[in-house]
């Protein structure tokens, strides 16, 4: 057999030379300690510290109102008349772009989907304004009003520009 590979023999078994068998794991004669994981007790709440604390004085409401009316100072202030000014605007771009597809145009078509939305909410605004709940924010059935009227003109823009193409 001339023609099989040889291979030379095996190193000499020494420090160096490992065995390529697995070796046994060599058990310990020590019990083996289980370690118990669990979530602490929640803490029994107590009532004391709410009770003293110190109630909210006057001088503090006022300044967390002057902070609501510097985050929202013109709206919040003028809801009707920014609202009359959106109805106005929305309905004038809805009107110009609407025309403008009917005979064909296509100059700024693709504002035609936010023209129905701030057409919307103007008119929201302008018939309910906005009311303010004792925390200084506006109710949820408000912020829900405005959202639907939202959604609805831009599912409303976005069915005219799909009449149109």
């Amino acid at each position: 057999m001339g023609d099989e590979p040889r291979f030379p023999p095996p190193r000499a078994s020494g420090p160096v030379y490992r065995h390529p068998a697995v070796l046994p794991i060599q058990r310990s004669s020590r019990p083996v300690r289980r370690a118990e994981v669990s979530r602490p007790e929640p803490p029994v709440p107590d009532n004391s510290q709410a009770r003293a604390r110190p109630q909210q004085t006057f001088d503090a409401v006022l300044r967390e109102e002057r902070a609501f009316w510097r985050r929202h100072q013109i709206f919040a202030r003028y809801p009707r008349a920014i609202g009359l000014l959106g109805l106005g605007l929305g309905g004038w771009l809805l009107y110009s772009l609407v025309d403008t597809l009917l005979h064909g145009g296509y100059y700024g078509v693709r504002s035609t989907v936010l023209a129905p939305v701030l057409a919307l909410t103007g008119a929201w605004s302008v018939a309910f304004g906005y009311p303010l709940e004792r925390n200084g924010r506006p109710p949820v059935w408000w912020t829900a009003g405005i959202t639907a009227c939202a959604v609805t003109g831009l599912l409303i823009g976005l069915a005219l520009l799909a009449a149109r193409f």
